[in-house]
């Protein structure tokens, strides 16, 4: 028994022992200061810490500002080191986005990059704008690098909404984006955006380009845009560019022309206008351009006169001596009409398909049988805002839009119509087909 008490005695001597040898050296007490900038916080502004310790940094607001965030110098603090500090609070006044345009997506320098989305009359991309704002901030610091920029699109301007902002065919769906049909876009005008606020991350890796959703709705796009944000020095990987002149020879273009591109960018060439003539397209030399490779251009437009479609009667709508061939339902006081007769002519006289455009005055008199609304009954099936799919005869012909496109084909021997589009979406087929 004394041998067993003298045991644990020896053990307890020992632990006691090493207990005294091991000296535990706390953390060297550090100082911090911090300026408000006239602003306020609610929290603890303390004096000293230790860096072993959980530091939470304070909050601060200025009335008509944005706090982005506690800065010593000029560099950003987000955690508290082994070191004394003097913190300023940094706030900004509210700004607004600087936007790109939407064919842009895919042409900035950087290697790879965000591109927030939102739209006006949007409540959840007004609740992050701060936060967005702040990002913007921060990565505009010259000596706080983020690896991922971002750039700002807006979808919906002068009330007018963006091809992006639309809805798709569930055929069309890409099951592992949730809502989004990025993944397989080369172009911008192949992303579908259902739903704002939004992120895409855009990457370049050799000779592809792709975008695909990072996140949507307001808490995903912040946290995501923060997890982005990197504090180093280190400049984003760039991107070669490459230039391009353009020559219009009479013509004129609202859109955009892009003077410089970046590899594999996937730039949609503009279409210009001229009074009296049809765009037949860009050419360097004789060589037509419809992709642009890694290289720089000197791209001259060329011209045809402008011939506006032949305009039938509705009742020779299935009389026309082609095997397949589109009519166009349209009246000269409709807005677009102008634009519906450029594309029609160019498609008429560029498109490599050999189909033919045919103009049906929607408003002449010999067009009221087939100008009406309908029930349904006893006919075929209704498509869109046309009642033609099926039907053989022009005056089983029910159009009650007066803009739209239809396809005559031969089928079984017969010619039969079938609906195509309407409204707006008339010219963006053409477009597609004429640019594919």
């Amino acid at each position: 028994m004394r041998k067993i008490i003298s045991v644990f005695s020896l053990l307890w001597f020992l632990l006691f022992f090493v207990a005294c040898k091991v000296t535990i050296v706390p953390t060297e007490i550090r100082t911090i200061s911090f300026n408000l900038n006239g602003g306020e916080s609610s929290d603890e502004l303390y004096t000293e810490f230790r860096a072993s310790d959980d530091n939470k940094l304070p909050s601060a607001t200025k009335e008509g500002f944005i706090f982005v965030g506690w800065f010593d110098g000029e560099i950003f603090i987000e955690k508290l080191e082994d070191k004394d500090y003097q913190l300023e609070a940094i706030f900004i006044e509210s700004f607004e986005y600087e936007t790109i345009s939407e064919s842009m997506i895919f042409n900035q320098e950087d290697s790879e990059y965000f591109i927030y989305i939102y739209r006006d009359g949007c409540s959840w991309c007004n609740k992050i704008k701060e936060d967005v704002q702040k990002y913007i901030y921060k990565i505009s610091l010259d000596n706080y690098k983020s690896s991922i920029r971002v750039y700002v699109i807006n979808l919906m301007q002068d009330g007018k909404k963006s091809k992006m902002f639309r809805t798709y065919n569930q055929d069309d769906y890409d099951e592992g984006y949730e809502g989004f049909f990025v993944s397989k876009a080369k172009k911008y005008d192949e992303i579908y955006i259902p739903t704002t606020p939004a992120l895409l991350k855009v990457e370049a890796k050799g000779e592809d380009v792709s975008a695909h959703v990072l996140a949507k709705g307001a808490s995903t796009v912040v946290s995501e845009m923060n997890k982005g944000l990197k504090i180093g020095k280190d400049e984003p990987n760039k991107r070669e560019h490459y230039s391009i002149t353009y020559q219009l020879n009479g013509g004129y273009t609202d859109e955009e022309l892009i003077d410089k591109f970046y590899s594999w960018s996937n730039i949609i060439l503009p279409n210009p206008k001229k009074d009296g003539s049809v765009f037949i397209g860009w050419y360097e030399g004789d060589q037509k351009v419809t992709y642009l490779d890694n290289k720089n251009y000197n791209l001259e437009a060329k011209w045809a006169d402008l011939v506006e479609p032949e305009i039938i009667l509705a009742m020779d709508i299935f009389e026309k001596p082609e095997d397949k061939y589109y009519i166009m339902f349209i009246n000269q006081d409709n807005e677009s009409y102008e634009d519906v007769v450029n594309v029609s002519s160019r498609f008429n006289i560029v498109n490599e398909l050999g189909i033919k455009i045919y103009f049906v005055d929607i408003l002449a008199s010999e067009s009221k049988p087939i100008k009406r609304s309908y029930t349904g009954e006893g006919g075929q099936s209704s498509t869109g805002r046309f009642f033609v799919d099926g039907v053989t005869k022009w005056d089983e012909l029910y159009i009650p839009k007066a803009f739209g496109l239809i396809e005559i084909i031969v089928v079984d021997g017969n010619k039969v119509a079938k609906y195509l589009f309407d409204g707006i979406d008339c010219i963006d087929f053409l477009e597609n087909i004429l640019t594919e």
